[in-house]
């Protein structure tokens, strides 16, 4: 069975066919850059999985984005798919195009499930510091400031209980900063009461023209919004704005 009839068969869910190209399966057979084993993953049918992960390379990545069969399955919050990989051996730390990874994919699933999948890639080893870098080598972000665009507030708390740091600052700004970008006045005022200082300023050698040189504070100064304001109040309240007369 080719690698294309197997994805179709996959997306089927289509267990005889799956089950009978066992036989002659290719781990690294390809169909316009998919990998059959990845596309299980990303649809999460545990059964078809199990009849193919004894035959599969488990921390093969597609060709098309770069994904594991793990950092898809985080993506998509199979949590039972992830289950079994880790189990398997995945690699929980691969880094997805240098610039993501199972953790960051795990935090931007479905929010019922985020605290679940993380605390199972941290449990297997998953680095809650582990860096980024850009097309020319720098480091820009982490797994915790990434997390800070749409990772639910309990998957971030997991993060910080197992070692990130609340106050690192990259070109792309500090966890609060980001916090403050995608105006989310809860995760901000949380990011708070864990220590986070809004008064952090972003380097000027940062290639981010939106933050170089800018705070927490200094964004939520210049925002117009409802939320904004919010986090401006939250600031004043803890001390890092004085009050206006």
């Amino acid at each position: 069975m080719t690698a294309h009839a197997l994805i179709d068969a996959i997306y089927s869910d289509d267990l005889v066919r799956v089950t009978e190209a066992m036989s002659n399966f290719k781990p690294s057979a390809t169909y316009q850059g998919m990998l059959p084993f990845v596309e299980a993953c990303r649809c999460g049918n545990v059964p078809i999985v199990e009849i193919m992960l004894p035959h599969a390379q488990v921390n093969l990545a597609d060709k098309v984005e770069e994904h594991s069969p793990l950092t898809v399955a985080c993506a998509q919050s199979h949590v039972l798919v992830v289950e079994a990989l880790i189990q398997a051996g995945a690699d929980v730390n691969y880094l997805q195009k240098g610039v993501g990874s199972a953790l960051t994919d795990a935090c931007g699933g479905k929010m019922k499930t985020q605290a679940k999948i993380v605390a199972l890639l941290l449990g297997a080893g998953a680095d809650p510091k582990q860096q980024f870098r850009s097309m020319y080598g720098d480091i820009v972000s982490d797994v915790l400031t990434s997390a800070c665009s749409y990772g639910s507030i309990a998957a971030i708390d997991l993060l910080l209980e197992h070692g990130a740091s609340v106050n690192v600052c990259y070109v792309v700004g500090t966890p609060i900063i980001t916090a403050v970008k995608e105006r989310r006045p809860d995760l901000v005022e949380f990011l708070l009461d864990r220590g986070a200082d809004p008064t952090i300023t972003v380097p000027n050698e940062s290639r981010f023209t939106d933050v170089v040189g800018r705070s927490a504070v200094d964004l939520a100064r210049a925002g117009k919004s409802a939320k904004a304001r919010k986090i401006l109040q939250l600031f004043v309240q803890r001390g890092f704005v004085p009050k206006t007369p």
